[in-house]
């Protein structure tokens, strides 16, 4: 009984100190949504203070350059920021879209040859660059776009009652739909796991479409597939 009545005290002195500490928390929780608005722009301003000392050092540090807005993307030994810090032999690349004839590039290789480590390194530059930040390269002019697309899974959604092929469409049609609204920058992803000859069709359509459409726009494509057939589409289709 003695232990009984000692375990009985102990769970209401523990109750007691769950009481006092729910209103302790609910009294500092209307104290601190009368400076809601001010802790708000203390934390806006930490942030933004901690990008810019990031950019200061990303642009010290890693041999950045600083980038010139221009109406032509051009790119010069362009790196992939994230790579950059992480593998010291990261091999650079190039990049081009002046005139008509560069405004669609395919992009083929086999697997883990490095596709779509480009096609992002070009969309992480443009990032940079419209944020204000140096970005990973030898020389560096980006034009200003307004949206980037991409596309870099191959997942089904079982819960909408869609398969992988669905599910590519689907957002092939969304890019395709919003390209004209003054889209300039978006690497697409047109890699499936297939044979050379089953994914080649697939992707024929859109290939043509994307060539005649981007030739009336300030439009710049990167698509990757892991099949050469689509160069000689891309070729035949010019």
């Amino acid at each position: 009984m003695d232990l009984i009545q000692r375990s009985r005290q102990i769970q209401l002195q523990a109750d007691i100190v769950t009481m006092q500490s729910d209103k302790i928390v609910v009294e500092l929780k209307k104290s601190l949504a009368q400076h809601a608005g001010a802790l708000v722009e203390v934390g806006e301003a930490i942030a933004t203070l901690d990008m810019l000392c990031c950019f200061v050092q990303l642009s010290t540090t890693q041999n950045y350059v600083r980038p010139v807005i221009s109406s032509t993307l051009v790119l010069q030994q362009a790196r992939h920021p994230i790579m950059d810090v992480r593998k010291a032999n990261f091999v650079p690349n190039d990049a081009y879209s002046g005139n008509d004839g560069h405004r669609f590039q395919v992009i083929t290789g086999s697997n883990m040859s490095g596709k779509s480590t480009f096609i992002k390194s070009v969309a992480l530059i443009q990032i940079l660059a419209q944020m204000g930040c140096f970005v990973p390269a030898q020389y560096a002019s980006v034009s200003i776009c307004d949206r980037l697309f991409t596309r870099l899974s191959t997942e089904d959604k079982p819960e909408s009652n869609l398969g992988t092929f669905a599910v590519e469409m689907r957002e092939m049609n969304l890019i395709l739909r919003y390209v004209e609204s003054g889209c300039r920058v978006h690497p697409v992803w047109r890699s499936r796991p297939w044979a050379v000859d089953v994914a080649f069709w697939p992707a024929k359509p859109p290939i043509r479409w994307c060539i005649i459409r981007f030739s009336r726009l300030d439009s710049f494509s990167l698509i990757i597939n892991t099949t050469p057939l689509l160069r000689a589409t891309a070729a035949h289709a010019t």
